[in-house]
């Protein structure tokens, strides 16, 4: 557990940002949310061979809470 209250590094980490920043690897950069869940499903289902898993992984990636 990491005391926040009194660090530097917390400083560091919020300093000069209001939202937080999210980085992709150059295979998802550029590609919408829907995308990177079809991309992401296909290469761990071995492009959709065991469709359980592609369907699992899809549907966690794109599900959103309804609330």
């Amino acid at each position: 557990m990491v005391n926040l209250s009194n660090t530097t590094e917390n400083k560091l980490r919020t300093e000069g940002s209001r939202t937080s920043t999210t980085y992709y690897s150059d295979d998802y950069q550029g590609l919408s949310v829907i995308g990177r869940a079809k991309k992401a499903a296909m290469l761990a289902s071995d492009n959709g061979r065991c469709w359980w898993i592609h369907d699992y992984i899809y549907r966690e990636l794109v599900w959103r809470n309804p609330k």
